[in-house]
Formats: structure tokens, sequence, C-alpha cells
């Protein structure tokens, strides 16, 4: 399954489907918030049903990458990839993963990657392939905060790195993970998800 949620504060309507949740969510902040909170509480219910099989995440070295993490070793998972650019927050993830782990076998890598370089990703996918023989989970969650402040005081190479990494980064990850899980034998509760929220506020102010 391939998720892509974008809110880029436009009023438009964007298709969240999830084995949990299908819905037609409203591109605004509030609403988005509204059914993550509903996706949430619905996670907890099923936090007895465990996930099984090994896990690759992009933008694991904090934020919603470390949130995911963190649930995916409490549900029984049996191997994370933590990927991202800060090595530090890798470090630092990979410890908290490891001590909430209920796996008994479980256990965590850490990769350095740049999302919007293919030959970044696919050494990212080949690391993990080496570490786990196959990617049953992937979360694309890396991304960096869109460009601040009014347009015409903006700098076109900061807006084309936010673009490489929140757009082009997704769609290469996707591609090269979705590539290999092609490759493998198949599990019935496999995904490729790509997340995204991003405010539209201060992309439009002039």
């Amino acid at each position: 399954m391939y998720i892509n949620i974008h809110d880029l504060g436009t009023g438009s309507n964007i298709v969240f489907d999830h084995p949990i949740l299908h819905t037609n969510l409203t591109r605004n902040a509030k609403s988005v918030q509204i059914h993550l909170n509903q996706y949430h509480a619905m996670t907890e219910v099923r936090s007895t049903l465990g996930v099984d099989g090994f896990a690759l995440i992009t933008g694991g070295g904090s934020g919603i990458g470390r949130a995911t993490s963190l649930l995916l070793a409490r549900e029984n998972c049996h191997g994370i990839a933590l990927a991202d650019v800060n090595e530090a927050g890798l470090a630092k993830v990979k410890t908290e993963i490891e001590s909430v782990a209920t796996c008994p076998s479980f256990r965590c890598i850490t990769i350095k990657v740049d999302v919007s370089n293919e030959e970044s990703v696919r050494d990212m996918i080949a690391k993990t392939v080496e570490a786990f023989g196959r990617i049953d989970f992937a979360a694309n969650i890396a991304g960096i905060g869109a460009v601040k402040g009014p347009i015409a005081e903006g700098k076109l190479q900061d807006w084309n790195k936010m673009i490489a990494v929140n757009l082009t980064g997704v769609w290469i990850c996707a591609k090269e993970e979705i590539l290999q899980m092609m490759k493998q034998e198949p599990r019935e509760n496999s995904r490729c998800v790509s997340w995204r929220i991003w405010s539209g506020r201060y992309l439009w102010k002039y």
C-alpha cells in the first residue's frame, strides 16, 4: 500500500487509504489533525496484532520517523533500519527503540542517507537487505521544513532543496523499495507508506 498525504492549505481533497481508516480528508491542518487523532486511537485498539517482518524508515532520527519506529518496535517488529541524514539523531533513536522492542530477536541498524540522491537511496536499500534479507515495511518520512518568509525574499536554492527532499526523495525511495519488494516472496501485510504533511502558511506569504 502506498499512502501520500499533502497539506498545502489549498482546501482541496485527498484520499487517505489505510487498512484501518479509509476516508476523504480536507487539505487543512485542522481536518488532518482530527483524522490523525482518530487514526492513533484506532492504532491503540490494534496494539495486540503485532508486526511480522522487517521495516525501513527514512527520517528515523527524529519526529514522526522516531515515533513510527517506537510503535513498530513495540508491535513485535523483527528489525528496523533507521535512515536519516542526522547520524546523532539515529544513534539516540536506536537506543530508544531497542529498549522498548518486544521481539526477542529484534535488531536495529542505522544508515546515513540523502533521500534526494538515487545512489544514496540504493545503498540504503542494499544495506537493509544485507542486514535483514528483505524489506516488509517501508515508511518514507524524511523531510525538511517549508521555505519560510515572504516569497520576494526567498532563494531558489532553498525551494529546490525542499522539493528535492520532500517530493523527489519520496518518489526515489518508494520506487527503490517497491522494486526490492517485488523481488521477494510476498507477505500479506507488507506496506510501503509515504507520509508528508506540510503547512502552506509560509509558502504564499507576500
